[in-house]
């Protein structure tokens, strides 16, 4: 060999190591159990088939008879428990219907974000009790046995995920917009001052009255209190069962906690090292529209779009309800695409077209597309965050307050309550945003903030998700607060 041949081939040695150093792969096997619920699912679901693109290995854990709510679900290998009980739930979650006249008498006596917030942990009180059977029926039935997985990864709805990373030995990480009584944070040994920090739920921000103080402390005692004795407690026998050790300690001992949030989408406030922002996940640049789709927009009056999605948890409107949403939109000068499986509402605009199921995303990222009416979830708000599209929201449940409360301290939108929806105050609420342009500036201007970043939130995710793979848990950047 040649001195020139051998120079080259060292040369071309040295940049095939030093690329296979550059990159190490360490691709991992990941079990993502249930429980399959709405909008919090289909986020697990996108990361989860981003994972398989990656070279991960994906097992989901489901309930027996929910594999249709798995997406795309060839790509992954499935584990399944048998609870007639908890597959009646799911089933009966998946068709659910809103009306205006439940609680209106509390409602008048209690702001509908109070009692929203108070009775979310009271409401999911024999839910939990209900997911912690399934999660015991999975140790009773040996579903796990024989299995080997280098991570668990679950949306933190249910505290199950805890458990079963506990009883494989592995780590775990949690995907959440947030929990009843915010257990996820307090696990998380986050400080959440209340003078700054409001509760998970309430229509406060970080700039708040005395007495808005007081509210957001007092909602912050009782629902810890009531998470610490109720919601946590089938959890917490099932936990001493399986593993010697309590719930909460489990909680505590999560290495990565993905935020499916982002400090656009929520006030201020403290963090630890092993909580990383993913907002946004689900907004990506839009797909053009199906034929299908434009052939249904071309039969309705109208130029530009208005979209409207209520989420995916609810099915349906009672009948006033619908024929309120469906007055004021109708008086919109937009095309109406709305998300509907309901019987057609009796006043129907001759500008709405009603779908079962619509691309939101994509919809929302349309160049005609001008305000986007919605219930406030965090994936549909940050979608028409990313897109630049003004809100008017309806919160219905639990975080959409805060949304909601959100979008209105930014200027991007307003929020309309149930309890004074009529279709005069959604129409005046829809008409000062489509005709005040400061909304629609505001808009683009959080949508240039949401795109200036250096990766997308789903690579963050498996980025993230990765690293614990890799290193076989974080424990250096976890908080010990639950050892004090």
């Amino acid at each position: 060999m040649s001195l020139a041949q051998g120079a080259s081939f060292s040369f071309s040695l040295s940049v095939l190591v030093f690329c296979t150093n550059l990159n190490p792969v360490s691709l991992g096997r990941i079990l993502i159990p249930g429980p399959p619920l709405g909008s919090r699912w289909a986020v697990v679901n996108k990361v989860a088939a981003e994972l398989v693109r990656a070279g991960h290995e994906v097992t989901m854990l489901v309930t027996e008879g929910t594999e249709d709510s798995i997406r795309d679900r060839g790509k992954f290998s499935l584990l399944t428990t048998r609870h007639p009980d908890a597959l009646r739930y799911y089933k009966q979650r998946a068709n659910k219907r809103v009306s205006l006249t439940p609680s209106q008498g509390v409602l008048r006596l209690v702001p509908e974000d109070l009692y929203s917030a108070l009775s979310y942990v009271l409401d999911h009180a024999k839910l939990y009790e209900l997911f912690a059977s399934e999660c015991e029926a999975t140790f009773q039935q040996g579903v796990l046995n024989g299995t080997e997985f280098d991570v668990v990864l679950s949306d933190f709805l249910s505290p199950c995920a805890v458990i079963l990373a506990r009883h494989l030995g592995r780590p775990v990480v949690s995907l959440a917009r947030g929990t009843p009584g915010g257990y996820d944070l307090t696990a998380a040994g986050v400080p959440m001052p209340p003078a700054y920090v409001p509760q998970l739920g309430l229509t406060l921000t970080d700039d708040m009255t005395f007495l808005q103080r007081l509210e957001n402390v007092l909602v912050q005692l009782v629902t810890s209190s009531l998470t610490g004795s109720v919601l946590l407690r089938p959890f917490d026998r099932l936990a001493r069962e399986q593993t010697g050790v309590s719930v909460a300690e489990l909680l505590a001992s999560t290495d990565l906690w993905l935020r499916h949030t982002d400090p656009l989408c929520e006030t201020p406030r403290p963090v630890m090292p092993n909580m990383v922002y993913i907002g946004g996940i689900t907004a990506e640049r839009p797909k053009p529209l199906t034929q299908e789709l434009e052939e249904s927009l071309a039969k309705v009056a109208g130029e530009n779009i208005a979209v409207v999605s209520f989420g995916s948890m609810i099915d349906h409107f009672d009948a006033d309800l619908a024929e309120v949403l469906s007055t004021a939109l109708g008086r919109l000068p937009y095309k109406v695409v709305w998300r509907y499986r309901g019987p057609s509402p009796r006043h129907l605009g001759n500008n709405t077209v009603l779908l079962p199921w619509l691309p939101q995303n994509d919809l929302l990222g349309d160049r005609r597309t001008r305000l986007f009416v919605t219930h406030g979830g965090a994936s549909g708000v940050q979608e028409a965050q990313y897109h630049g599209v003004p809100i008017v929201g309806v919160p219905l449940f639990r975080d959409q307050f805060s949304n909601l409360a959100r979008v209105e301290a930014l200027g991007t939108g307003r929020a309309v309550r149930l309890g004074e929806l009529t279709a005069d105050s959604l129409h005046r609420a829809l008409q000062d945003v489509t005709n005040n342009h400061t909304y629609r500036e505001n808009a683009r201007r959080l949508s240039r903030l949401y795109r200036d970043q250096p990766e997308t939130p789903m690579q963050r995710a498996v980025w993230w998700i990765s690293h614990v793979i890799r290193h076989g848990g974080l424990p250096h950047i976890r908080s010990r607060f639950e050892e004090v």
